[in-house]
């Protein structure tokens, strides 16, 4: 049998194309694994590759954490509440509206 897959080039490439980037891990602990197939399946739809890439972009630094996000929001908040506050102390020019709809500009 071995020397029909190893003479058959059709069955060696269907070995290297099944193989060659697969990955298998052992010795999992039973609750790291059933959130790593929960994630899969909610999120990739049970594809356990495009799973494990997303979360080494996460540990690499190639997409932003939690923190990373909720601190540039921060950061995008208080420059808003820098502008508003810079708004709010400008002086306001003092408007006097008469009685027949006449409005005096007092500086």
């Amino acid at each position: 049998m071995e020397q029909e897959i190893k003479s058959d080039p059709r069955a060696v490439k269907a070995f290297k194309d099944r193989w060659e980037n697969s990955l298998t891990i052992s010795r999992v602990p039973p609750k790291t694994l059933e959130s790593f197939k929960k994630l899969a399946k909610d999120e990739f739809v049970d594809d356990y590759g495009m799973t494990l890439k997303w979360i080494m972009d996460l540990v690499f630094g190639v997409m932003p954490t939690g923190n990373e996000e909720i601190y540039a929001r921060l950061d995008m908040l208080e420059a808003k509440l820098n502008e508003i506050k810079q708004e709010a102390e400008k002086p306001k020019p003092k408007i006097i509206k008469m009685v027949g709809g006449t409005i005096i500009n007092k500086k």
